[in-house]
Parts: structure tokens; sequence; C-alpha cells
């Protein structure tokens, strides 16, 4: 919230009763909901986690080529994916204050993710056909050369937010 939010009155101004203790329902209630969100969050890390435990346990068991790094890594940027988006909701909770720069960071994580998906699936496809690339090879390349593009564009943002400074990149 900035200074001009009207939940919140200017300096010697006072709030009249009644909105005063509606804006302090709504507040408790924004916390509220933002603390279930931050729950399910870490819950669903905790998940993903053993999710991942447990692939690598079975790849390594059954060994069966690469492919199952390609999972593990997939996985480990989902659980790091919902750290940084648990990171920015609490932050949200203790600034309250809704910041660009973590939603890019995640998007930048979610394109890796998404290319290292994509080249994994493509290089299955190109090494179980022929002479000739199948269509979806082609349309592997298209999307992986639309994903390289916006991770340039989310990088660059990234760096912009940074600059100005106006998200508190300290955090």
């Amino acid at each position: 919230m900035t200074a001009s939010d009207p939940a919140r009155p200017a300096e010697g101004e006072e709030r009249p009763p009644k909105l005063a203790v509606f804006s302090g329902l709504f507040v408790g209630a924004e916390h509220l909901v933002s603390i279930v969100i931050g729950v399910f969050l870490v819950l669903a890390a905790v998940m993903a986690l053993v999710s991942v435990a447990q692939l690598m346990w079975d790849g390594l068991a059954h060994w069966q080529g690469s492919g199952i790094v390609f999972g593990v890594v997939d996985r480990v940027l989902f659980v790091l994916m919902l750290v940084e988006i648990l990171h920015t909701v609490r932050r949200s909770i203790e600034s309250h204050e809704l910041a660009c720069e973590p939603f890019l960071i995640v998007g930048l994580i979610a394109t890796v993710r998404r290319i290292l998906v994509v080249t994994l699936q493509s290089s299955d496809s190109s090494a179980k056909a022929g002479a000739p690339p199948p269509p979806p090879f082609a349309h592997s390349m298209i999307e992986l050369g639309v994903l390289s593009g916006l991770t340039m564009v989310l990088i660059v943002s990234i760096w912009i937010a940074r600059r100005s400074g106006a998200d508190g990149a300290s955090a």
C-alpha cells in the first residue's frame, strides 16, 4: 500500500470509526488468506521435495540413462518456484506491497524449466525418428526460440527492476 491509499488516512487526518473497523477487518482477512496460501505453498513444496527424493531413489536403483536427471532437475526447479512464490507472499505480508521482481524470477525459473523439458522431449523424438525430423521436432524448435526470447526479456526486466530500486531489490 502506498501513502495515497484510501484505506490509510493522511497525516493528521482521522478515519471515521466504521471505516477503521472495516479496514481492520479487511486487513486481517487479507493476512489470513496470505497465511493460508503460505501454508499450502509450504505443503506443496514438501510434497514436491518428497517426490524428488523418491524419483532420485528410483533413478539410482534402476538407472536407465540421463532422462531421470532431467526429471529431477524439472522437479527441483518446480520446488524452487514454489519457494520463490512463498518468499513473495511473506514479503508482501511484511511490507504491505506487491513487488514485481519475485514474479519475474518465478517466470524465469519456469521458462528455464520448460526449456529443459522441451529439449529432453525433442532429443528423445529425434533419437527415435529416422532421417527427416518429425513435425513435433519443428514445433519444439519454434517453442525453444520463443522461450529463449522470453528468457532474455525476463532477464532484462529483472535487471531494470533492480536498477530502478522500486521493489527494494535487497530482499
